[in-house]
């Protein structure tokens, strides 16, 4: 969820992309309490990534650098396909 509405189903290893305007946002999911906080200037790009623990079926949101966001995101499948949101340089279609 961003800001509270949902983006999607963290059912599968993906990506989703959202396009937004400059301003605060908070990421989470409907299954922690945890929530990662940022800001987004203009023409930025943010990457949260979100993973389980070992012995934990919840998923944690984290807020990671571009270069990492960039070479996970390449990786995986986009789940949102119907936006028209340029995929990072090096990525691939699903």
């Amino acid at each position: 969820m961003l800001n509270g509405e949902r983006l999607g189903k963290l059912d599968r290893r993906g990506v989703y992309y959202k396009d937004v305007p400059p301003g605060s946002y908070a990421a989470t999911t409907t299954m922690t309490h945890r929530v990662v906080h940022f800001a987004v200037g203009a023409g930025e790009r943010k990457y949260v990534r979100f993973s389980a623990g070992i012995f934990d079926s919840h998923m944690h949101p984290e807020l990671v650098d571009a270069a990492r966001g960039e070479s996970e995101a390449s990786r995986l499948e986009r789940l949102n396909p119907g936006l028209n949101i340029p995929r990072p340089p090096g990525s691939r279609s699903p």
